[in-house]
């Protein structure tokens, strides 16, 4: 009797570490298939992440190419109305010079053709020197203010094509920012499932 319970408590011991083991086992084994879900979930969200900030920073880089050439598109157009402003001081002058020429020429002609007119001739001619000179004044202040003004355009074209690439390089820098934050996202919650 005391063989056949020791055989029976044996048995019994043995289907109760074989039910320990099977349970055991299958605690294993839904912890493996949950943490295996946990780290798929984990590098989705990470890859998620990386996509939205990749896009951020595609748009945000997109951005500042479009700010920077209309920037530059706006500065070409000032030194292109300075360029015609010049040129038009250029014939201005050219023209006054022209005027002032005819105007001796006639002058001398009327000294030639009467004697009596030889001073009335001179005084017309020096009033016509007169003008002459002032005009060529004026058109060399006008060509001044015009080479000044040209010359504060492209200041100002240098100027905003550099705020435009300052900005560039702000936005692909917070870009970086952003993807580099997302990748420490990615890592920790990586690690978090582990």
């Amino acid at each position: 009797v005391r063989e056949a319970l020791s055989s029976t408590d044996s048995r019994q011991e043995r289907r109760i570490e074989d039910l320990l083991r099977d349970h055991r086992n299958r605690e294993r084994t839904e912890a493996k298939v949950l943490t295996s879900d946990v780290e798929r979930r984990c590098e989705e969200n990470a890859r998620t992440w990386i996509s939205h900030a990749e896009e951020k920073a595609r748009v945000m880089a997109s951005r500042a190419e479009e700010q920077a050439r209309v920037l530059a598109s706006r500065a070409e157009e000032m030194a292109q109305a300075s360029m015609c402003r010049a040129e038009l001081a250029q014939s201005a002058a050219k023209t006054a010079e022209e005027q002032a020429q005819a105007l001796v020429i006639r002058v001398e002609e009327v000294a030639r053709s009467s004697a009596s007119l030889a001073e009335l001739a001179q005084s017309a001619a020096k009033n016509a020197e007169e003008q002459a000179r002032f005009s060529v004044q004026r058109a060399e202040i006008l060509a001044g203010k015009v080479e000044e003004e040209a010359r504060v355009s492209a200041v100002n074209a240098e100027f905003l094509a550099s705020r435009a690439e300052e900005q560039a390089q702000a936005l692909a820098s917070q870009a970086d920012a952003t993807a580099g934050r997302a990748e420490e996202i990615a890592v920790s919650s990586a690690s978090s499932a582990k």
